[in-house]
This record gives structure tokens, C-alpha cells and sequence, in this order.
């Protein structure tokens, strides 16, 4: 009787299993189909959100370089479209105190936005086809979010953004969290920068068609909450 109650048990377990591969065939073929091209691929198998990480790629101090002085060259408003007229000394060289200014407020706004969501922020980070940089991801309760970060020298450097933040968009799109959530993070220079920048946030957000959040730091304030002296000029 113990061997036949042995024999019953194997066989009921068999009938079971067997009946979750008929049940669920598609679901299982698909998941291990989906295993084997990532494996094919060379791709690392990872449990979680963290494989969303694992897509991202360090950029180089060169690429790095060259997106900053691009963005604080469309801060700095300086340059004159057309003009073909030797740039002074005084000139360059204010250009290169902008630079500084956006690699320090970057800096510290990625500082603060790691501290206040208690997250680890990835900096300088690339993903999909092409390759465009991110100043920083990291996960929001979970959720893959992307961190762009801007310095803002006048009211103007506010309303050019719409352009830039679409291209943004269309490269989360394009990346391996397409989903993903843009916080786009301000650094005024100063207070008196843009005195109607509430309703030029409005407007700007309210012009494009994907999820983004913003925040809005002064440059002052970001020095003083890490002891850096405020006099940066």
C-alpha cells in the first residue's frame, strides 16, 4: 500500500505540472523566448528595475564638455546670429565663467535632488540608439526618471527651453524606458533672474506634451546649503 500511495503521489504531481504547461504555454513560451534573445544579444538577465540601469552607459568628459558649453551658450545669449566679428578676450573669458557656473549648479542641484529624494542619482549617463546624454536617472519610487539640469541666466534662456525639452523627450522615447519621467531642474543665477518665473514655468510646461516635473533652485541658495562661499563670479 505504500508503494502504490508513493506511485499515486508521483503521478498526481506530474498530471499537475503538466496541466500548468498546458494552462499557461503561451505566457511560458513567450517569457523564455524573450530570455533566450536577450541572451543572445549579449544582454545581462536581471531581476527588478535594475536591469533598467544596467542599459546605461558613462559618458566621456569630452561629450560631457561639449553638452554644457552647448546648453550655456543658449543661456548666455551672447552669441550674435550672422556676426562674423572676432570675439574678444572679455569675452571668451566670461564665456568660460558661464561654463564654470553650469558645471558647479549641476552639481549641487543634482546634490540636493539625490538628498531630497532619498535616491541614488546616475550622472552623466547615455542610453539608446543615439546615445544622448542625461545629466542624471535614478528611480522614483520605482519609477525610471530622468534628471535634466539648466542654468538660467535671464527670463529668455526660460522660454527657449521648449525646443530643447522636446528633443529630450524624443530620446527618452527612443531609450530603454520609454516611460520613463523628465524632472527638469532650473538653477537661477539669482532671485531677480526671471521675476515672473512661475507663470513662464506655466507656460512652458503647459506647451509640451509629455510628463515633466520641474524644479526651481537659485544658485545663492545651493552654495549656502553646501558652505560654499556665494561670491562665485
Amino acid at each position: 500500500m505504500e508503494h502504490a500511495a508513493a506511485l499515486i503521489g508521483t503521478v498526481l504531481w506530474v498530471a499537475l505540472i503538466a496541466g500548468l504547461v498546458w494552462r499557461f504555454h503561451d505566457p511560458v513560451y513567450g517569457i523564455l523566448s524573450a530570455l533566450q534573445k536577450r541572451i543572445d544579444s549579449g544582454s545581462s538577465l536581471k531581476a527588478g528595475p535594475f536591469e533598467l540601469q544596467d542599459q546605461l552607459k558613462p559618458s566621456s568628459p569630452e561629450a560631457q564638455r561639449v553638452k554644457v558649453e552647448t546648453e550655456t551658450a543658449e543661456a548666455a545669449a551672447q552669441a550674435v546670429e550672422g556676426t562674423a566679428a572676432p570675439r574678444s578676450p572679455a569675452s571668451i573669458a566670461g564665456d568660460k565663467r558661464i561654463t564654470l557656473k553650469a558645471f558647479l549648479s549641476e552639481d549641487l542641484a543634482l546634490r540636493t535632488i539625490q538628498a531630497e529624494y532619498g535616491a541614488l542619482v546616475q550622472r552623466q549617463v547615455s542610453a539608446g540608439p543615439n546615445s544622448r546624454i542625461f545629466d542624471g536617472f535614478l528611480l522614483n519610487n520605482g519609477r525610471p526618471t530622468v534628471v535634466e539640469v539648466r542654468f538660467i541666466r535671464e527670463r529668455a534662456s526660460v522660454q527657449r527651453l521648449g525646443s530643447s525639452l522636446e528633443r529630450i523627450a524624443a530620446a527618452i522615447q527612443s531609450s530603454p524606458w520609454p516611460n520613463a519621467q523628465l524632472l527638469l531642474a532650473l538653477v537661477l543665477e539669482h532671485e531677480t533672474a526671471v521675476p515672473d518665473r512661475d507663470r513662464v514655468l506655466r507656460n512652458l510646461l503647459a506647451s509640451v506634451k509629455f510628463d515633466v516635473q520641474a524644479r526651481i533652485f537659485f544658485m545663492p541658495e545651493l552654495l549656502r546649503r553646501f558652505g560654499l562661499p556665494t561670491d562665485v563670479d
